[in-house]
C-alpha cells in the first residue's frame, strides 16, 4: 500500500485514513505545505501521523510485519522520517517548536525508538536514531535549541538514552554487542559535548553535564564495564578508555577548566577522580586489581598514577590552604608489580612529590 498527501493551500485541514493488506495509516494535516508519505508492506504494520500549521513533513517506510510508527508535529518546518523493516519495531516521534528534525532507522526485530523535541530557532534540534539486531532500545529527549543527539546501536539488548535542554548541546553514542548501556544528560548549559563508544556485553556509561562547554569522550570494549562522569562550571574536560572486564571508573569535576584521562586494560580496575578547579589528573591501570584515587580540591594541581601488575593501590589528595594554593602542586606515583601501596597528601602550593615502587 501505498499513501500519498501533498496539501498545498494555507488553513485547510485534511484527514485520511487508509487500510489495505492488514496494514493501517491515519494521516491528520492542518496548514500550509504540509507533506506525508507512506509505503508499508507486509502484514499488521501501523502508521499515525498528525500535522499542523506550517511546512511539516513526514515520511514513513514499513517492510515487514507488526511494525509501529507514530509521528505528532506541531509547529514550523518540523521534519520526521522513519524507516523499519523486520519484525515489531516500533518508534514514536514528538516534535513541538520551530525547524525540529527527527530521523530513526531500524532494522531486525523488537528494536524501539522514542524520540520527543521541543526547540526553538537557532537551528531547531536534531536526532538520528539507527538500530540493527533484536530489542535494541533508544530514547532521545531534547528541549531548548540548537542540540543535536545521535544513536547508533547494532546487537542484542542494547539501550541507549539521551536528555539534552540547554543550548547548543551535542551528544553521540555508538554501542555494538550485547546488552550495553549509554546514559547522557546535558542540562541548562550552553556548547556541552559527549561522545560514547561501547563494543562488548554488559559495559555501561553515564555521563552528566552542567555548565558550559564541558566535554567527555568514552570508550568501553570488552565485558561489564562500567564508567561515570560529572561535569559542571566551565570547560571541563574528561577521557576514559576501558578495556578488559569488571573495569570501573567515576570522574568528577565541579570547577572550572579541570581535565582528566583514566585508561583501564585488565580485569577488575578501580579509578575514581574528583577536580574542583584548573586541576589536571591522568590514571593508567593495566593488570588486575588494581586502585587508584585522586583528590584535587585546589587550583592548578597536577597529579598522574601509572599501575601496572596486581592488587596495587595509590592515592593523591591535594588542598588549598592560603595564598600558596595558588602555586601548582604536582604527584606522581608509579607502581610495578603486586600489592604495592602508596600515599601522597599536599597542602598549599609548590609542593612536589614521586613515588616509585617495584
Amino acid at each position: 500500500m501505498k499513501f500519498k498527501v501533498a496539501l498545498l493551500a494555507a488553513a485547510v485541514a485534511f484527514s485520511a485514513q487508509a487500510v489495505a493488506g492488514e496494514n493501517e495509516a491515519r494521516i491528520n494535516q492542518s496548514g500550509l505545505g504540509n507533506t506525508a508519505d507512506a509505503f508499508q508492506t507486509g502484514t499488521g504494520n501501523e502508521l499515525t501521523a498528525q500535522q499542523s500549521h506550517l511546512l511539516n513533513d513526514a515520511k514513513s517506510v514499513q517492510k515487514g510485519q507488526y511494525n509501529k510508527a507514530k509521528v505528532m508535529q506541531s509547529g514550523i518546518h518540523a521534519s520526521a522520517d522513519i524507516y523499519q523493516a523486520g519484525y515489531k519495531n516500533e518508534s514514536r516521534m514528538d516534535q513541538s517548536g520551530f525547524d525540529d528534525r527527527a530521523k530513526s532507522v531500524q532494522k531486525g526485530q523488537y528494536n524501539t525508538s522514542d524520540i520527543e523535541q521541543d526547540g526553538m530557532l537557532d537551528d531547531g534540534v536534531r536526532a538520528d536514531v539507527y538500530q540493527a539486531g533484536y530489542a535494541n532500545t533508544s530514547r532521545i529527549e531534547q528541549s531548548g535549541s540548537g542540540n543535536d543527539a545521535v544513536s547508533v546501536q547494532k546487537g542484542q539488548y542494547n539501550e541507549s538514552d539521551v536528555t539534552q535542554s540547554g543550548y547548543r548541546n551535542t551528544a553521540d553514542i555508538y554501542q555494538a554487542g550485547y546488552a550495553n548501556l549509554s546514559k547522557v544528560k546535558q542540562g541548562g548549559g550552553y556548547g556541552n559535548d559527549v561522545v560514547s563508544v561501547q563494543k562488548g556485553q554488559y559495559n555501561e556509561s553515564r555521563v552528566t553535564q552542567s555548565g558550559i562547554k564541558a566535554s567527555a569522550d568514552v570508550y568501553q570494549a570488552g565485558y561489564a564495564n562500567k564508567s561515570r562522569i560529572e561535569q559542571a562550571s566551565y570547560k571541563n574536560n574528561a577521557d576514559i578508555v576501558q578495556k578488559g572486564e569488571f573495569n570501573e571508573s567515576r570522574l568528577s569535576q565541579t570547577g572550572k577548566m579541570n581535565m582528566a584521562d583514566i585508561y583501564q586494560a585488565g580485569h577488575g580496575n578501580d579509578s575514581l577522580i574528583e577536580q574542583y578547579r584548573e586541576n589536571s589528573a591522568t590514571v593508567v591501570q593495566k593488570g588486575t586489581y588494581n586502585e587508584s584515587d585522586i583528590l584535587q580540591d585546589g587550583l592548578h594541581d597536577v597529579a598522574d598514577v601509572f599501575q601496572a601488575g596486581y592488587g596495587n593501590e595509590a592515592r593523591i589528595a591535594q588542598s588549598a590552604s592560603g595564598l600558596g594554593s595558588l602555586m601548582t602542586n604536582t604527584a606522581s606515583i608509579a607502581q610495578h608489580g603486586y600489592n604495592n601501596n602508596a600515599s601522597i597528601h599536599q597542602s598549599g602550593g609548590a609542593n612536589g612529590a614521586t613515588v616509585y615502587q617495584y
